[in-house]
Order: structure tokens, then C-alpha cells, then sequence
């Protein structure tokens, strides 16, 4: 039994030898149990093997989205902003890495940061509709809604089912009072399955607020 023990130590230490003696294929391993636990939704372990991979490769830009990706989802938002950041610098064609910080800059409510953003990734990637449509939320809070409608327009015309550009479209058509338009946005984002529910009585609330 001994010697069996004994031998087992052996091949990990070869086995731990040979990772270390290859780098890249050490960061790929640490890259792909990132993964895992990213799907998983075990974030402290995916930031420490996104993490490994950046000690190893500095210049590996996936690493640092993906670490802002899960930062972002722990609530660690400075923290994923500059995981961005550092994904950006090294790949500014990086058309989601501006996406998802937008998304963060969101969470931290800067809005106007995000709009920068939202424009950044939607240039570098045209046919982004899910920035296109998150653009159009974040500028209805910022009361900027022919702005909004607009962006919705472009994300509906790159998805026409989407049912969440309909429901958010609908919202900023009630807001101008736009009624016809609102709710003819409300009965296609039900039929594309959204919320009936939730969605009418978010316009709802809206036209009492306004008086009608």
C-alpha cells in the first residue's frame, strides 16, 4: 500500500511538473474551471481561476471580461468596471466587454456612462440588438425618450421578436402618451410571451401619474 501511495505522489508531482513547465496550458486549465464555476454560478471560484489565468497570461483579455462578467454578478461593480477596463485596453474592438460595463455603470447608476457605452458597443458591433435595447431602458430613466424609442426601434428592427424591446417600447410610448402605440407594443410583447400582468400594470401606473 505504501509503495502504491508513493507512486501516486510521483505522477501528481510529474503531473503538476509538466503544467508548470507549460504556461499556457496551465492558464487554459485555469481558464476552462473559470468557466465551470461561472455556469455553475460559484463566482468566488471562478474569480480566483480567472484570476490564476491573468497571473500567468497579463495580456489574456478574456480573462478580465470574464472576471468583470462574474464581479458584476457578486455586486462587485468598481471591481468589474475595472475588469472591463482592462479587457478594453487590451482588445478595443471588444464590442461586449462595452456592453456589460455599460451594464455595470447601470448598477452604479451612472447612466450617461452607460449610454457612452451602449453607443461604443452598438459602433463596433451594429447588429448588437440586446445593447441597442438596454441603451433604450437606461435613456427612458435618464427621461431622454424620443432618444429611447429610437434605440428600441433600431433593436426591433435587428429582432423583430423580441418581446422585451416591444414591453420597454411600450412603457416610453406611454410616457409621451403615445397610447395607441403603447398598447399595440403591449399586445405583441404578450404575444411573444412577456408578462401581461406586470407590463399593464407598469403602464397603468403611468397613465394615472399622468392623468388619464
Amino acid at each position: 500500500m505504501l509503495g502504491l501511495r508513493l507512486a501516486a505522489i510521483v505522477i501528481a508531482a510529474l503531473t503538476l511538473m509538466a503544467a508548470c513547465a507549460d504556461p499556457e496550458a496551465e492558464a487554459d486549465e485555469h481558464f476552462d474551471l473559470g468557466v465551470a464555476h461561472q455556469e455553475a454560478e460559484e463566482l468566488e471560484e471562478a474569480i480566483s481561476e480567472f484570476s490564476a489565468v491573468i497571473r500567468l497570461e497579463p495580456d489574456r483579455h478574456e480573462a478580465y471580461y470574464n472576471r468583470g462578467i462574474v464581479n458584476a454578478n457578486a455586486g462587485n461593480f468598481r471591481t468589474a468596471i475595472d475588469d472591463f477596463d482592462a479587457a478594453i485596453a487590451l482588445k478595443p474592438d471588444f464590442a461586449d466587454a462595452f456592453h456589460n460595463r455599460a451594464l455595470t455603470w447601470g448598477n452604479l447608476d451612472q447612466g450617461w456612462r452607460a449610454v457612452a457605452d451602449f453607443e461604443s458597443a452598438t459602433t463596433l458591433d451594429p447588429s448588437l440588438a440586446k445593447a441597442h435595447v438596454a441603451k433604450g431602458a437606461t435613456l427612458i430613466n435618464l427621461s431622454q425618450l424620443s432618444q429611447a424609442i429610437e434605440s428600441l426601434d433600431r433593436a426591433l428592427l435587428l429582432e423583430p421578436d423580441n418581446p422585451g424591446a416591444y414591453a420597454i417600447r411600450a412603457v416610453a410610448h406611454a410616457i409621451v402618451s403615445n397610447d395607441a402605440m403603447s398598447d399595440a407594443d403591449i399586445a405583441r410583447a404578450i404575444e411573444l410571451g412577456y408578462n401581461a400582468t406586470s407590463l399593464q400594470a407598469d403602464v397603468d401606473r403611468i397613465r394615472q401619474a399622468r392623468g388619464n
